[in-house]
């Protein structure tokens, strides 16, 4: 490649999108590596598995908090309609978070034990705040994807590692055991938040009270997401989160800590790659879905066969060393947390290459659809893990199946996602 072409490579704007995101990303992800094999030291497996419990069941929570209309702020022309959209997803924000907070103080020993988490029933009570503002991160972040503002994510992402790490590491040193994993996940989502809200600059037109009619009219407008979408993704989210609840139940928090830490370091690819390039590529499809549908399918290609060049090396690695890996960067006491890492590393591969597709269903308004294929995933992903645990009574044969149920669906995904700008071509 000449040096104009390199020159005009590097004036691309969708390039410089990813690269400012992948740079952010990168930054907030290398302090924890960084800083793994102290904090897996510090922290055992049981102590990761109450945390994994307090994520998954905020994770699921944050999902219905808003009804899903953060995907609606990407929609309209007008940035008043947008902004009408995003106040109403933080009014219903608001609400819920109060409603789970009477719940947290009142159940909170109920919550714990039902979920084995006996004598640490305080990750109960962070569960409202933490929904509260990683909810208000959502609509947010939503509104920083609608005007191009990648560099304000970024550095809300590098803040909250930087927070989380620090809180982790300060609090173990007072107190051991999982208060301080779980204090500092609650402190950097703060952090994040915070972030967001200092450069978000239509504060007073969003902040100001705004009628229930409102509201009503921006949920009957977007009726779409609340009636397809939030199934849709409380389902997806669910899934994900199935293992944790199973493992709580039959195996303890020890194999939640493994699974957690397992699913944590498969994740940093897809934070790392996926989740940068998925959040350019809803702009940039968003853009061109409004403006120049011919677009759509170059972009569709070019992206896919981008996250697949990237992945398939890294992935294979993982596949064979990955015990080894984890036993000797976090000790021996993580072995089996690699042994997890082989399972899911196929499931992990198809989520890196085509989850940021999928937001295709969102732009041909295939919520429908979307919302019977992940009917689909609870029944077979569901299914494989009773399977592997009820008849071979094996954690790794549950996991086994879950990953190869699941990376069935992907691909059905890819196909649907590439096939709707197909047909519309």
């Amino acid at each position: 490649m000449q040096l104009p072409q390199i020159k005009q490579f590097l004036k691309n704007k969708s390039l410089r999108n990813v690269m400012l995101i992948m740079s952010g990303t990168f930054l907030s992800q290398l302090l924890p590596i960084l800083f793994f094999p102290i904090l897996s030291r510090l922290y055992t497996p049981a102590d990761y598995g109450v945390l994994g419990i307090f994520m998954s069941i905020s994770m699921l929570l944050v999902v219905i908090s808003n009804l899903q209309l953060n995907h609606a702020i990407l929609l309209p022309k007008l940035n008043e309609d947008a902004l009408s959209i995003f106040s109403s997803g933080l009014f219903l924000v608001s609400i819920f978070s109060l409603f789970i907070g009477c719940i947290s103080f009142l159940f909170a020993e109920l919550i714990s034990n039902f979920f084995k988490t006996n004598g640490y029933r305080y990750w109960v009570y962070f569960l409202p705040f933490s929904i509260l503002l990683s909810g208000m991160n959502v609509q947010l972040s939503s509104w920083f994807l609608r005007s191009g503002n990648f560099k304000v994510i970024t550095k809300s992402r590098v803040s909250a590692s930087v927070v989380s790490i620090l809180v982790s590491l300060s609090i173990v040193l007072i107190y051991p055991g999982p208060a301080g994993l779980v204090i500092s996940y609650f402190a950097g989502t703060a952090a994040n938040t915070v972030v967001l809200l200092w450069f978000f600059e239509n504060k007073p037109q969003v902040f100001r009270v705004q009628s229930w009619q409102c509201h009503v009219k921006n949920i009957s407008t977007y009726n779409q997401f609340p009636v397809y979408t939030l199934p849709t993704e409380l389902i997806s989210n669910f899934v994900q989160q199935l293992p944790i609840y199973i493992f709580s139940f039959y195996s303890g928090v020890q194999s939640v800590g493994w699974f957690s830490r397992s699913r944590q370091m498969l994740g940093l690819p897809i934070t790392y790659f996926s989740s940068s390039i998925s959040e350019v590529y809803k702009q940039r499809a968003s853009d061109a879905f409004r403006n120049n549908p011919a677009h759509l399918k170059p972009l569709f290609l070019k992206t896919f066969r981008s996250l697949a060049l990237v992945a398939i090396i890294p992935f294979l690695v993982i596949t064979v060393f990955s015990p080894d890996i984890f036993a000797l960067v976090f000790g021996e006491n993580w072995r089996q947390a690699g042994v997890f890492t082989q399972v899911l590393a196929v499931m992990y591969f198809f989520k890196l290459v085509i989850s940021p597709l999928t937001y295709n269903f969102y732009l041909f308004s295939k919520q429908r659809l979307d919302f019977l294929l992940h009917i689909l995933i609870i029944i077979i992903t569901s299914a494989g893990l009773f399977i592997g645990f009820f008849f071979f009574d094996s954690a790794i044969k549950a996991l086994l199946f879950f990953s190869i149920a699941y990376s069935i669906v992907y691909v059905i995904y890819g196909f649907y996602s590439y096939h709707f700008i197909d047909q519309k071509s």
